[in-house]
């Protein structure tokens, strides 16, 4: 296996993240239920295991986690990187607590509540698991600033402010006022700031 360079990296990891907006698109959606309806009730299932087993194909791509020339490794940042790959762990998990697992890998057979949920960490910032993963993606960095990872870095941060804004989207015509609401009253990423 030839391991890709930071270049391929960046491309493999935006091309993923394109395409997982892309099948989480209502017009996708839509164009599944229309045409192949025996599958709708499981497309949710099916999304999360073909995202699931993208992640670990391009994680296996990975295994190259040493410091380059340009890239100087600072003991003195494995501590705050340790921190803040807990911290963005902890945010993620906490935020899981506050949604129906089963509904959301798919599993669930009844429908939505069609609530705005806005308990736990959604009560803080809208966007809490994209909060924990700029956490766990700075803090791996700290810890390993190969140039593979400065890729993927990269791709994730150029990539969530587009996510964002085609979630909010969906999240307005979801639920329409009271969401509007929501954005007013509660920021997107820092509580308080952003």
């Amino acid at each position: 296996m030839t391991v890709p360079g930071p270049v391929t990296t960046f491309l493999l990891w935006s091309a993923y993240f394109a395409l997982h907006s892309l099948l989480a698109a209502e017009s996708v959606k839509m164009l599944v239920q229309r045409h192949f309806a025996g599958l709708f009730s499981v497309y949710r299932l099916f999304y999360n295991i073909f995202a699931l087993v993208l992640f670990v194909w391009l994680l296996t791509r990975l295994p190259d986690t040493t410091p380059a020339n340009l890239i100087v490794s600072f003991p003195a940042l494995q501590i705050p990187g340790l921190l803040l790959l807990f911290a963005g762990v902890m945010v993620m998990t906490r935020t899981f607590r506050h949604y129906d697992m089963r509904e959301f890998i798919g599993l669930g057979n009844r429908p939505s509540s069609g609530m705005l949920n806005t308990s736990g960490l959604n009560a803080r910032v809208r966007h809490p698991l994209y909060s924990g993963t700029i956490l766990a993606v700075a803090g791996l960095w700290c810890i390993f600033p190969s140039p593979d990872l400065t890729a993927v870095a990269l791709a994730v941060f150029l990539y969530l402010p587009f996510g964002i804004y085609w979630e909010e989207k969906k999240l307005l015509r979801q639920f329409g006022d009271a969401y509007r609401d929501y954005q007013r009253r509660v920021k997107r990423l820092i509580p308080g700031v952003w």
